[in-house]
């Protein structure tokens, strides 16, 4: 079962692998230059499918690093709630920052990551592209787990507390309680 759930992830794909780029939960939690690196990685394959030129995929790089390293996006980030849209947030920072190469790249990854979110489901940046049978805390959840381990540097480099371990041996419990709940609403 898992190779065949390794032979479905879209994170396999390079051009994934950079969008990740725009996940809030990266742009906060992770070093610069994971930001970076995951920009480059997002160019690079724009470049390559002739989506746009090497100069312009330079000035977005630039463009990028300077519009996450600015102290308003900085508040903005960490201010985001994480049931609001992606789409929304990055559209109305854009506003205030005039940068179109920029704007447009932007505009462009979230337009792509949606294309095929009903038929594909295991990738979407925004909630509400998603197919009904994930629910949105569950995204929120898996995504949060996956960029931690990605920006720990790997599986074995995670450090499993004690308060992990309580939470995944009642995971079942909390579950059922969730259902009671819902036949209760």
């Amino acid at each position: 079962m898992t190779p065949k759930l390794i032979e479905r992830n879209l994170l396999r794909f390079k051009l994934v692998r950079g969008i990740r780029c725009l996940s809030l939960n990266i742009l906060i939690s992770a070093s610069s230059s994971s930001c970076v690196q995951k920009i480059e990685i997002a160019l690079d394959t724009f470049v390559d499918c002739h989506q746009m030129t090497a100069v312009t995929a330079d000035k977005v790089k630039s463009q990028f690093c300077k519009f996450i390293a600015s102290l308003h996006v900085e508040k903005e980030m960490l201010e985001f709630k994480q049931e609001s849209e992606r789409r929304c947030f990055y559209s109305s920072l854009m506003d205030k920052n005039t940068n179109y190469q920029n704007f447009m790249f932007i505009k462009n990854v979230l337009i792509m990551s949606h294309g095929n979110a009903a038929v594909e489901s295991s990738f979407s940046i925004n909630k509400a592209m998603l197919i009904e049978a994930m629910q949105g805390r569950s995204v929120i959840a898996l995504r949060t787990v996956y960029d931690a381990v990605s920006n720990s540097e790997g599986l074995f480099k995670v450090d499993i507390a004690k308060q992990m371990i309580l939470a995944a041996r009642n995971a079942h419990s909390c579950y059922h309680e969730e259902l009671k709940a819902e036949k209760l609403i």
